[in-house]
């Protein structure tokens, strides 16, 4: 979930409570996650190496894929 948080906080504009309400989760779980979000990143490898995956993935997609083009 905190990779979920984290790309989603850096690539729309949705508030905490709208991210946390995504998944039955409150804002103060999203603004927890999100605190410790660099420490994971720069500590644990396996942690890096997924969120870098995901991310890369993410920015990857077709903007227009399913909407007809």
């Amino acid at each position: 979930r905190k990779i979920y948080y984290k790309i989603l906080t850096l690539t729309t504009k949705m508030s905490y409570k709208s991210i946390g309400d995504t998944l039955g989760q409150t804002h103060a779980t999203v603004i927890h996650a999100l605190n410790n979000f660099d420490w994971d990143y720069n500590h644990i490898p396996a942690f890096k190496e997924a969120y870098d995956r995901v991310y890369h993935l993410y920015a990857k997609k077709d903007p227009h894929e399913g909407h007809g083009r």
